[in-house]
């Protein structure tokens, strides 16, 4: 059986830049026992199967696997993305710039809009669903030695926050960021200990336009690190306006992201919100995708 395949990168508009999707056109065609062994042979890179959609209005059903497990929804904006920008590369999708599409995965819908489209790349917006957080009492010191940091390395004005899978963990500049040198069995402990899967650390890098740097360790995750997490600012958008990172004005707000230092290629995305004192509501989070790679998959 050959397979039509692309490795897109996404929320990166240069070659090989930002976070990359492995995507099987067609897995109708793929036998249910075989769907984990091709994840397992991609390596440490969630695989989005793209198949017919089942509910009306949607444009495709994505199945995301990552060294055999299935994802939940907060892994897979950019599965979902790599996947759409598939879809159009290889015109099974010829949508609109402007148009929003329907995107079925894990028990739930999701839409995003084209906004751009040129010869290589695709650009996305997403939109996700605001998540609350709540604050907790770190143990700094454990946290430390997870991560080779030091005291001087946390950002103690903001709180350390759980929105489940993620912890929230300001740290001061980028330079923090670049230092942390995970401890895989302590950053276990300490992330199990909390209950969360992903710890977030992020910092401000500029206010005036916002641009926040961040890196998001995965311990209990094949990948242990992600090169960009899409589905982080569900949580954090709440959290930067409820904290007083974001004073703008009530109206639509938008900030930069920038991911991906430890992987030697940068990702970027924009995140756009509507702001109302302390509530945010339609938060989207906007990027590039481009294909890294286009062929087949042979499996027998």
């Amino acid at each position: 059986m050959t397979l039509p395949f692309q490795l897109v990168g996404v929320f990166g508009d240069a070659p090989f830049e930002g976070n990359p999707a492995a995507v099987f056109l067609d897995a109708q065609q793929i036998p249910e026992d075989a769907i984990r062994m091709l994840a397992n042979s991609i390596g440490g890179t969630a695989v989005a199967f793209v198949l017919p959609p089942s509910q009306a209005g949607a444009v495709a059903r994505v199945r995301t696997v990552l060294a055999g497990a299935e994802l939940e929804p907060a892994y897979l904006a950019h599965t979902v993305l790599g996947a759409l920008h598939a879809l159009v590369e290889t015109r099974r999708l010829a949508p609109d710039v402007g148009r929003s599409l329907a995107v079925e995965v894990t028990g739930t819908v999701v839409t995003a809009r084209l906004e751009r489209r040129t010869d290589e790349t695709t650009s996305w917006a997403l939109g996700l669903d605001a998540a609350a957080s709540q604050k907790l009492v770190p143990d700094i010191k454990a946290l430390m030695k997870a991560t080779a940091l030091v005291h001087d390395d946390f950002e103690l004005v903001l709180p350390i926050e759980r929105s489940h899978p993620f912890l929230l963990i300001p740290v001061p500049k980028r330079e923090s960021l670049r230092r942390i040198t995970p401890d895989g069995r302590a950053l276990v402990a300490y992330a199990q200990a909390r209950d969360v899967q992903w710890l977030a650390f992020f910092c401000v890098e500029s206010r005036s336009p916002l641009r926040i740097a961040a890196r998001v360790l995965a311990p209990t995750s094949a990948m242990s690190e992600d090169a960009v997490t899409g589905t982080l600012h569900a949580a954090l958008a709440p959290y930067l306006v409820a904290n007083r990172v974001i004073e703008d004005a009530d109206g639509s707000v938008s900030y930069e992201v920038v991911q991906g230092d430890r992987f030697g290629r940068i990702g970027r995305l924009e995140v756009r919100l509507q702001k109302s004192g302390k509530t945010v509501s339609n938060i989207e989070i906007a990027g590039a995708c481009r294909t890294w790679i286009d062929g087949t998959h042979g499996a027998r």
